[in-house]
C-alpha cells in the first residue's frame, strides 16, 4: 500500500508506491515501503540533511525552507521564492571574521560594536562609539520648542555628552526634552556652555566688526575705549570699558548670555515701566540683600535677615475672613485645631503620612486574615476526591475515571495517590487515576473490624447480607410423592400418603440487578 507523503502545510506531495525510491520529488531519497537497501539510501538522507547539502551544487528538487551550504563560497542559503537566497552570518569575536561575505554580520567585542560588511570592509552600524568611552557620534534628530514645534538638528555627543548642535533655525528648547547647558539653539553652529571654538583662520567675514542698529553698518572694534567703537575682549576675558550705555542690549532674538556683573546701578527709563521676567520665562534664583517693591516691603510684612538668611517676620497676618494667624504650627500631629495657627507643609504632610500609615496597617492587618481565611476555606488537598454536578471537571480537578495520565504533568497527584506504591496502577511515566464511575465510596476501615483486610484503593463486588425468609403459615410444608392428580386424590381418601418429608420452600424471584439505595449520579472528580 503506498505511502501519501504531505508536506508541513498539509499540501499534498505525491503518493510513494510500495517498493520505490523516489529521487524526483525531494534532494533526499524517499524511501518506499518494501524497498531494497532502504537502510544505506535513509543513512545517506541523514548524512546529507546533517551537512546542509554541503556542495559546491545546489541540490537538485529543492524544497521551500531548505538549507544548502554551498562550499564554492562557505555560505549559508535558503530556498525560498523559487531561489536560493543567501542567508547573512553573524560573528561574535575580537576580530575580522575569515572570508566575510556581503551583508555578513560581526560583533566586534573590542569595542562591542556591531558592524556590516559592504563587500570590501566592514561598516560600523553602531552604537557609535570609541572604545573605552560612552556614544561618540553626529547623530540628526529633532528637538521641539517652546511653542510644540520641532526642528531638525544635528546634535555633536563626545562621550555621552552633547557638547554642540547644528541648526538652520533659530529656537528655545522645550523644557520636555531639554538639552543641558544649551537652552537655546541658533541658526548655525551652538556650543554648550564652557566649550569654545578655538583655531587659527586667515579670514573672517565680519567676525571684528559689530552691525549698527539699522543693519547697514558695521562699528569697528578697538583696544581702548573710543567714541562710537566697540571694545574688544583681554585675554583674561574681561572688557576694558569703563562704563556701557545702552538703551536696548540685546543679543539674538532678545536674549543676553553668558556672566554679566555691574559695579553701579540697572534703572528703568522710568518708573514702573519695565518687568523682570514674566509670567512664562522666570529667572531662576534671585539673590540680593535687600528687596524693596510695593507688593512684598509693606507695613503688615517685613522680611529682615542676614548673610545667613536667618529670619522672616511679619506683624499681622489674616486669612480671607480676617481671623489673626499669630503662630507658624510646626506641631506634626496638628492636635492644635485653632484659626491662630498656620500649619507648615511639613506638619500637614507627616500627619497626612501618619493617618494614612495607620490606615494602611490596619488594612493590612485585615488583609492578611481574610486572605487567610480564604485560603483556608479553599485550600483542597491533593488527590481530594469530590463529586461535581457538571458533566466536565473544573480547573485543578480531573474525572476519576480511571484513565492514565503523565507523572512529570502530575507529579504531586502521583505522590498523594502513594508514588511507587500507587494501588491504581502505574508504568516508568505514567500512572492511573482511581475508576469511580458508577461506585459508592465505602471509608476505609483502619483497624475497626467492621471491613477487615482492606486496604486504601481496593474494590469489593456487591454482596447482600446472609438472612432467611418465612411463609405466613409456618416454615414446615407436607411434601408428597410425587404423583399424578389423581393418585393424590385416591390417596387421600385412604387416609394420607404412605410417606412424606418435610423443608423450607423456596420463594418467588424478584427484584432488579443489583441491591442498591436511591441515589443521584454526580461526576467523580480528584484535585490535581
Amino acid at each position: 500500500m503506498s505511502y501519501s507523503i504531505t508536506l508541513t502545510n498539509g499540501i499534498k506531495l505525491f503518493d510513494l508506491s510500495d517498493g520505490v525510491i523516489d529521487t524526483t520529488h525531494a534532494s533526499i531519497s524517499l524511501v518506499g515501503k518494501n524497498s531494497v537497501n532502504f537502510g544505506q539510501k535513509q543513512n545517506n538522507n541523514l548524512i546529507h540533511m546533517l551537512e546542509n547539502f554541503a556542495n559546491g551544487v545546489a541540490p537538485s528538487h529543492p524544497l521551500i525552507g531548505q538549507l544548502w551550504y554551498n562550499t564554492a563560497n562557505s555560505s549559508l542559503s535558503i530556498y525560498r521564492n523559487d531561489n536560493w537566497d543567501n542567508v547573512p552570518v553573524i560573528a561574535y569575536s575580537s576580530s575580522a571574521p575569515y572570508s566575510p561575505m556581503t551583508a555578513n554580520l560581526w560583533f566586534d567585542t573590542t569595542v562591542n560594536q556591531l558592524k556590516i560588511y559592504n563587500g570590501t570592509s566592514f561598516n560600523t552600524i553602531g552604537p557609535e562609539a570609541v572604545a573605552g568611552y560612552a556614544t561618540t557620534r553626529m547623530a540628526s534628530e529633532s528637538v521641539k520648542d517652546v511653542t510644540g514645534g520641532f526642528h531638525p538638528v544635528i546634535k555633536c555627543t563626545i562621550s555621552g555628552n552633547i557638547i554642540a548642535v547644528l541648526s538652520s533655525t533659530d529656537f528655545e528648547v522645550s523644557y520636555d526634552n531639554s538639552i543641558n547647558g544649551i537652552p537655546r539653539i541658533y541658526s548655525g553652529l551652538t556650543m554648550k556652555s564652557g566649550y569654545s571654538i578655538i583655531g587659527t583662520i586667515s579670514n573672517s567675514s565680519k567676525a571684528d566688526l559689530l552691525k549698527s542698529s539699522d543693519g547697514t553698518s558695521y562699528r569697528v572694534a578697538s583696544i581702548t575705549p573710543l567714541g562710537d567703537t566697540l571694545v574688544e575682549r583681554d585675554n583674561s576675558g574681561g572688557i576694558s570699558a569703563n562704563t556701557l550705555t545702552a538703551s536696548n542690549l540685546a543679543g539674538n532674538s532678545s536674549l543676553i548670555s553668558g556672566s554679566w556683573s555691574v559695579s553701579g546701578s540697572i534703572n528703568p527709563q522710568a518708573n514702573n515701566s519695565i518687568d523682570l521676567g514674566s509670567t512664562n520665562l522666570r529667572w531662576a534664583t534671585v539673590y540680593a540683600t535687600i528687596s524693596n517693591a510695593g507688593s512684598v516691603a509693606t507695613t503688615d510684612l517685613n522680611a529682615t535677615g542676614n548673610s545667613t538668611h536667618e529670619s522672616l517676620k511679619f506683624k499681622t497676618l489674616s486669612d480671607s475672613l480676617n481671623n489673626k494667624i499669630s503662630v507658624i504650627d510646626r506641631d506634626i500631629s496638628l492636635s492644635a485645631s485653632s484659626d491662630s495657627r498656620l500649619p507648615t507643609q511639613r506638619a500637614i504632610k507627616s500627619y497626612i503620612d501618619s493617618a494614612i500609615a495607620s490606615t494602611l496597617a490596619t488594612l493590612r492587618t485585615a488583609d492578611i486574615s481574610l486572605q487567610d481565611q480564604i485560603t483556608n476555606l479553599f485550600n483542597v488537598p491533593t488527590g481530594t476526591i469530590l463529586h461535581h454536578a457538571g458533566s466536565t471537571a473544573p480547573t485543578g480537578y480531573l474525572i476519576a475515571n480511571g484513565s492514565t495520565v503523565s507523572k512529570s504533568t502530575y507529579y504531586n497527584l502521583w505522590i498523594a495517590l502513594g508514588g511507587d506504591t500507587t494501588p491504581y496502577g502505574q508504568t516508568s511515566q505514567t500512572f492511573n487515576l482511581p475508576d469511580l464511575r458508577g461506585e459508592f465510596i465505602r471509608g476505609s476501615d483502619l483497624g475497626r473490624g467492621i471491613d477487615i483486610n482492606r486496604t486504601i484503593g481496593s474494590s469489593q463486588t456487591s454482596q447482600n447480607l446472609s438472612h432467611s425468609h418465612s411463609s405466613a403459615g409456618g416454615t414446615n410444608f407436607i411434601i408428597y410423592p410425587a404423583v399424578s392428580g389423581q393418585a393424590l386424590q385416591e390417596q387421600e381418601q385412604e387416609g394420607g400418603p404412605q410417606s412424606y418429608s418435610s423443608r423450607t420452600p423456596n420463594t418467588n424471584v424478584s427484584g432488579g440487578t443489583e441491591a442498591r439505595p436511591r441515589n443521584v449520579a454526580l461526576l467523580p472528580i480528584i484535585k490535581t
